[in-house]
């Protein structure tokens, strides 16, 4: 079931890491961020360090807002620039540097074995 929700619905969500908020767009069923087959959300990225890991998911990042992040993805550095996307695993180790300042992106996270 998908419901609409106005922006005064949007959930915001401390990280997993603790580290900062997502607000929840939309999701799947689902009572926690361990169990949803899909979630998309936007949050505000202010710091640099590591994003949260959802293993089994499937990710997708892109800068909606501020000019860039340098995504360290299992070693290998990524530099996404204003409205450029990236696809990753969610079981990756990623870690990021933000060389001009905050940025707000965008995400899906998706259980790739339920959806294509």
């Amino acid at each position: 079931m998908i419901q609409h929700l106005s922006s005064a619905d949007y959930k915001r969500m401390l990280w997993k890491n603790g580290a900062g908020y997502t607000i929840e767009l939309a999701r799947s069923e689902g009572s926690s961020l361990e169990l949803f087959d899909w979630r998309i959300s936007m949050a505000d990225v202010k710091t640099s360090g590591s994003l949260s890991k959802f293993d089994g998911m499937q990710r997708y990042l892109t800068v909606l807002e501020g000019q860039d992040i340098l995504l360290n993805i299992d070693h290998q550095v990524k530099h996404l620039q204003y409205l450029e996307s990236i696809k990753f695993s969610g079981d990756s180790q990623v870690s990021c540097e933000l060389p001009n300042g905050k940025i707000r992106d965008f995400n899906l996270i998706y259980d790739a074995k339920k959806f294509h």
